[in-house]
Formats: structure tokens, sequence, C-alpha cells
């Protein structure tokens, strides 16, 4: 085709070659090939100098991309748009120039929902970038694919008159058409108002008018309590407390002293002091009132929390305070009663309670059977007079890591432990005054009790630990202090461990795992520093008389004196009269201490203790080497 054209313009052309003269062949010649080329890329002779810096124009005849415009491509040798017809399976084609195109989710915002705008050729959603947080106000679609502020979220967004309900994002007005009662409502300022008062009789109960500043304040916990919580019944008196009472109120509000004749059934609900709202602070610093009670309190998964009981009954028949539920943070004050608190079922005493007891035949705490449990999870002290401190027939009584019990009280026990009960004290028992028995276990059943804290103090005239019946451990630092006998001219034989199996079915064991220390034995022949009948001994610690006075009876049926175990200050030492060491073998470790009659003999090697009769020096064997 190509030889075709050129041949037919140079025939054309010929007669004028001819008569110009010229011998040059028809395709050396310049101007010729540029018309040829001209009309290859289908250009008018004229457009010969101008040529189209784009490329051709749309349709126009192409042999690649870049003779097209930058918005075409070479098709079949014809310049086309890049993006028509829409090449992308979805979305939309954008021009990229430079003959490409890429494959996007919108040109424009009629592209997307009409909650949504076009940037970046993506839809994102129109408050995307609003200006609403800089008028402190929300963001929404206005449906056309553009926002709207409204609402607040500060009250910068609103009037002056105004306030931003942040539960509503809405406006509203400082003051309604009228404050509570006759309260008047003042705007003091941008967003703020108050509502004032002229008189008490302006406030709501419980408040009065502070005529200083206009406002009501509260009168005090009563009427702090009356103003907020709905949940309360408040007494002040009587009367009031016999209304709150019946209230159906869950919270019983004592917030004056007060006294009530009759006997209170409180159930499951709680009688508190103003202490109990510590996040009222008027009530917080109010002093703790006292409910004087003629007769019985019980409760039911009740509590008492933050106040005082007073009870004037005068009979070793009477309880103060029955049942289960928690008691906290409470002071009692009792004359004659048979237990100032007894556990029916689980009674637990968080907090600081404090017992003061006027008499001497009283049970300041009791589970009195198998079916009760007393938690001591707080701090518990015995003031006055008691005959037990502590007493725990049959059930279980126990003092968490974080309580304790201490006594000024010179009683006839410190804690009684009886009928196949349990005692276990993971907190102090620090007894300051004589007891005829402080730790006291006279029972036909096995009990068992256990110290397991540091720091206990045992305070006696007769024995600091006496058990007929069960197992004793002893695994935190204890002091055993004996104090004269005040009811005997020459003093009665003193005991700092007894453990006698006096009951043919008792079985008795005690175990030492902590230093144990006895103050106040004086007598050699008589004051007892171990006194051990039947039954097991395992010592892995030391038992110590700080007076080298004290008569050491061996005679379990069974056990051993570890390498690291001592007793050490008797001043005799009797084996053999229960049964002989062959058939109630007691072994001394290698390592293990013995300090009789002032002489400290320690054990080379495991041994049987042979039967001895009130020797005064450690036996030998097993007790060979010095200490």
């Amino acid at each position: 085709m190509k030889k075709i054209i050129s041949l037919f313009f140079g025939l054309l052309l010929f007669p004028t070659f001819l008569y110009a003269g010229e011998h040059s062949l028809i395709f050396q010649d310049k101007s010729a090939f540029q018309i040829a080329r001209s009309l290859k890329l289908g250009h008018a002779m004229g457009e010969l100098e101008k040529p189209n810096k784009s490329g051709v124009e749309k349709g126009g005849l192409c042999e690649s991309d870049t003779d097209c415009s930058s918005s075409e491509k070479c098709k079949g040798n014809t310049c086309v748009n890049v993006c028509d017809p829409n090449p992308c399976s979805s979305g939309y084609c954008l021009d990229e120039g430079n003959h490409s195109y890429s494959c996007v989710a919108c040109l424009n915002d009629d592209h997307c929902s009409a909650d949504k705008k076009c940037s970046g050729n993506a839809c994102v959603d129109v408050c995307t970038g609003n200006n609403c947080t800089q008028q402190n106000k929300l963001c929404s679609s206005n449906g056309n694919h553009g926002y709207l502020c409204y609402g607040c979220t500060s009250d910068a967004a609103c009037a002056n008159d105004e306030f931003c309900d942040t539960t509503t994002k809405t406006c509203r007005t400082l003051c309604p058409d009228s404050c509570e009662g006759n309260l008047i409502c003042e705007i003091t300022g941008s967003h703020e108002a108050k509502c004032t008062c002229q008189k008490d009789e302006d406030c709501p109960e419980g408040y009065t008018c502070d005529q200083e500043t206009k406002q009501c304040v509260a009168a005090d916990c009563a009427g702090m309590l009356l103003a907020s919580r709905d949940d309360v019944a408040v007494a002040i008196d009587a009367a009031s407390f016999s209304t709150a009472m019946s209230s159906g109120k869950n919270i019983i509000a004592v917030t004056e002293n007060l006294t009530v004749s009759s006997e209170i059934s409180l159930g499951s609900k709680k009688l508190v002091g103003p202490k109990y709202f510590s996040d009222i602070p008027v009530c917080k610093e109010t002093n703790t009132p006292t409910l004087s009670v003629a007769d019985a309190i019980t409760i039911s998964n009740g509590e008492i929390s933050d106040i005082g009981l007073k009870n004037s009954q005068s009979s070793t028949k009477f309880d103060f305070v029955s049942g289960s539920g928690i008691i906290n943070n409470t002071t009692f004050n009792v004359n004659k009663v048979n237990n100032v608190v007894k556990a029916s079922g689980t009674m637990t005493l968080n907090g600081t309670n404090v017992f003061n007891s006027s008499d001497s035949s009283s049970y300041l705490i009791n589970a009195p059977s198998s079916a009760d449990t007393v938690n001591i999870n707080g701090d518990v002290t015995f003031h006055g007079k008691y005959s037990y401190g502590a007493s725990v027939n049959g059930g279980k009584m126990t003092i968490a890591s974080s309580g304790s019990i201490t006594s000024d009280v010179e009683g006839h026990a410190g804690i009684n432990v009886d009928n196949g009960a349990t005692f276990i004290a993971n907190g102090p028992v620090k007894f300051s005054k004589r007891h005829t028995y402080t730790i006291y276990a006279l029972t036909t059943e096995n009990v068992k009790i256990e110290l397991n804290a540091s720091g206990n103090v045992l305070t006696s005239y007769f024995s600091g630990i006496y058990c007929t019946g069960g197992s004793v451990k002893i695994a935190g630092s204890t002091s055993i202090q004996f104090q004269p006998n005040p009811n005997s001219s020459d003093g009665s034989t003193q005991t700092a461990i007894n453990m006698h199996e006096v009951y043919s079915s008792s079985i008795n064991s005690l175990t030492i795992t902590a230093p144990v220390t006895v103050t106040g034995l004086k007598r050699k022949d008589k004051d007892q520093l171990l006194y051990m009948v039947g039954g097991t001994i395992d010592i892995s610690n030391t038992i110590t008389s700080s007076s080298n006075v004290g008569i050491v009876l061996l005679n379990a049926e069974k056990g051993s004196i570890k390498s690291n175990g001592a007793i050490l200050g008797g001043s005799y030492f009797d084996r053999g009269y229960y049964c002989a060491d062959t058939s109630c073998p007691i072994y001394a470790e290698s390592g293990a201490r013995m300090k009789i009659g002032g002489v400290c003999k320690k054990a080379t090697s495991r041994q049987k203790i042979p039967s001895a009769d009130d020797i005064t020096t450690p036996p030998n064997p097993p007790f060979t080497s010095g200490c």
C-alpha cells in the first residue's frame, strides 16, 4: 500500500520534476517525505509545522499510547478514553493521567450513600473532619452528604442560662419554673445558678437555711439521711425507732442515744450508727450513739454496725445478741447475761468490736453447738469481768490473720473449747491478766486447738493451756505468763502446758513448732513446765522456763523431740509411771536438747528417752553432749 501511494504521488509530480530539470529520485525529496508522513498520520498539510503536544485527536490513528493524549490509550490503532467504557469490575474508573487509571469507590458525593461523602475517592462518614467538636456539639448527617451540629457535650455549647445535660446531650435551662419547695432559683453566672432560701421552712426535711449563704445545709446526720437516702429509716427516739422497724426499709440508722424497752427482732435488716455512712461527712463526724435495749436482739443474716449496745439484764439465762450475720465496729455494755453474742449459724465479727461486762458469770462470745461458727476477722477486745471470754462448745471459732482477741480481764477461762469443738487462731490471742485456765479444754470429746500466729500471750495463775482430750498445735511464738493465785495464800500448782488424758476415750497430741516461753514458775517441786500423760508429743522448737523452774513430766505414749527441738529450764524430769519406754517410745533426735536442774545436754544420735523418776539432770542417754 505504501508503495502504491508513493508511486501515485510520484507520477503526479513527475512533470514538475522534469520541468525543473531535477534528476533526483522521488523519495530523496524531503518535502515529498513530509507529505507522505502527514498523510499516514492523518494530518492536513497546514498542520505539519504545528503538531498536537497531547497526541492525535480522540479517535485518531495511533501506533502506541504515546501517540494519544494522556487521558487516552491506543487501542486497535485508535486513541480511546482510558475510562470509557468503564474497565472496573466494581466501583468507578479514575483517570490517573499518563494513559493509566485506577478503580475507586467514588468520584463524587453522589456515588456514596446519603450519610457519607466522597473523600480521597473513598466513601467516609459525613462527620469525618467536622468542626462540631470545636463548638462543643455533636455531629450528625443531614441526609444529603453533609452534616449538621446539634446538642451539646459541655456547657460551652449552651446559652448562658442553660447547662448541658450530659446524660441526654441536650441543653437545659438552669432555672426551671421553681426550685424544690419554696426555694428561689437565681442565675449567678454563665451556666451557673443556685436555689436560695430565706428561712428554714424553705428547705427540705433535714436541712436548715444558712442565712449567710442562703443555702440549705444538712442540720445533722439524721437530716442528711432523710434527705438523701430513701433506703434508710432514721431513729432519734423510741417512737421513731418503732416506726423505722416497721417501715420496711432495710437499714435502720440510730443517730441519737435512745432506749428501747421491747425485744428487737432485726431479721436480715441492718442496725447501724452514723459512722456506717462514711461517705457523708456530717455522719462520719458524728459521735457513735448507744442503743439501750431492755430485752434481747435477734438477727438472721442481718448486720449490726458502728453502734453501741447496752443491756441491763441480770440473768445467766439471758442472751443479749443471738443469731447469724455480721457484727462490725460495735461496743457492747452488759451486766449479768448468759451470752453477750451467741451464734446460731454463722456469726462474723469484722472491724473493731469491744465487749464490756460487769459480771463474772458471763460468756462474751459463744458458738454453743456443732452447727455454729464464729469468724473473727477484726480486733476483739474484752474488758471488765467474765467467766469465759470466747467459748466454743462443739462448733468452730476461727480468728483470721487480720483478726485478734485481746483481754485485760481476770476470768475463769480466756478461751473455752469443749465437745469436739475447733478453735483456730491465725491471728494472735493476748490475755494480759491472770485466768484459772487461759485456754481450757476439759472435754470428753476430742477438740482441736491451733495457735498459728506469733505474739500470743497467755496469762494464768493455774494453767496456761489445759487439754484433757484432743490436739494442741503451737505454730506461733507464745508467751505463757504466771501470776500469784489470788484465791490461795500458799498458792497452787501452776502448769504451763497440761495435756493429761483424763478420760479413757480421749486421745491427746501436742505439737510445738514455734518457741514457747514460760515466765513466773517459782516452786521447783510443784510447778510444772510440761505435763504430758498419754497421747503423742512432737517438739521441733523450744519450750523454755525463764526461771529454770518447772517439772517436765513426759509420759506420752509416743513422739519425739526433733533435732531443733528443746525443753529448757526444768527443775525435775519424770518419765515412766504411765508406761515404760519400751511400750511407749519417745525419741530424742540428734541435736535435740534438754536442760534440767541448770544442766543442758544435747543428744548426739537418735535414741529413746528412758524411764526416769524425778531426776535433776537430763537423762543420759540420749542426752550425752553439752549444749
